[in-house]
């Protein structure tokens, strides 16, 4: 349990994605207990604890914004970017909508299938039976 406190308050600094800003504190929780395992392992491969950073924005027009959550560790990043996930937070446990490998992702203008599109690293990702995809 000791290395869960230590990773949720390592969320208390500041964000680095475009436009993101502090998630509420019960938002943090439930996306560290979702996220537990890849932090856990992050943490193991150097003791370091991981990093998050969250931008939250309403992606599907429900008035309830979803979080668009950026894993900041060298265990999850790479050339390619970042280890990113979008969830939509309306049950209890927070339901994963992408897992994207980026270095930066933000909401689009345009939307597919009632979602806001995705911007990652540039291309579209639309939202098809229930996930975002990269687009075609």
């Amino acid at each position: 349990m000791k290395p869960i406190l230590i990773l949720f308050l390592s969320l208390l600094a500041g964000p680095a994605l475009a436009g993101s800003h502090q998630a509420p504190l019960d938002v943090q929780a439930r996306v560290v207990e979702a996220l537990a395992d890849d932090m856990r392992a992050a943490e193991e491969s150097d003791g370091v604890p991981a990093h998050l950073e969250f931008q939250m924005v309403d992606l599907n027009g429900d008035g309830r914004p979803e979080v668009i959550v950026q894993l900041l560790h060298p265990f999850h990043c790479g050339s390619r970017g970042c280890a990113m996930f979008v969830f939509d937070l309306t049950s209890q446990q927070p339901k994963s909508l992408a897992d994207i490998i980026a270095s930066e992702v933000k909401p689009a203008r345009t939307s597919s299938n009632g979602w806001r599109d995705l911007m990652v690293d540039g291309r579209r990702w639309t939202f098809r039976q229930g996930r975002y995809r990269a687009g075609r």
